[in-house]
């Protein structure tokens, strides 16, 4: 009986430690005293980050829900909206997109979390290991049916690619 109850709690420990990863605890207090920043000195920008960040989290809790597949138009909502969340809270980091083919593809059904994953490595690999300012122009492709989000770095001319596979 009691080896059953261990492996319950411990059960229990694992799932907690999953949610916790997944909420990321410490990113929600970093843009929530942003948004409290802004609130006074940017309010149209405390609202829009307010909106962001209900778009990330609807993203990830369907990745912790461990849905098995998701639309790639929430995925690129929560991708970007995350991306615009760590424009906010980084004075040296700014964002363009210039995304033209995920009209047609916004049906696909892919993994959720293919795009979060690739955005937090981003800014954790590519901007918060320089402190120097980086503009990151993020694009997509669509080649034989495969989707693909392209991140040029401007300043260093890298270029990082994360391709979206669909789900058959």
């Amino acid at each position: 009986m009691e080896e059953k109850e261990e492996r319950t709690k411990e059960t229990e420990r694992e799932c907690a430690r999953e949610v916790i990863e997944t909420l990321r605890p410490h990113f929600i207090f970093n843009v929530l005293n942003q948004i409290k920043y802004q609130i006074g000195k940017k309010p149209d920008l405390a609202q829009e980050m307010v909106y962001d960040l209900a778009n990330f989290y609807r993203g990830s809790l369907t990745l912790a829900a461990r849905e098995e597949e998701t639309t790639l138009d929430e995925e690129l909502r929560a991708f970007k909206s995350y991306l615009k969340l760590e424009t906010a809270m980084n004075k040296n980091l700014s964002i363009e997109f210039e995304m033209e083919n995920e009209k047609g593809v916004r049906h696909m059904i892919v993994k959720p979390g293919a795009l979060q994953e690739f955005g937090a490595s981003l800014i954790k690999e590519e901007v918060r290991v320089t402190k120097e300012e980086r503009t990151l122009l993020i694009t997509d492709g669509l080649k034989e049916d495969h989707y693909y989000i392209h991140v040029k770095i401007k300043e260093t001319g890298q270029i990082l690619v994360c391709p979206v596979h669909e789900l058959k």
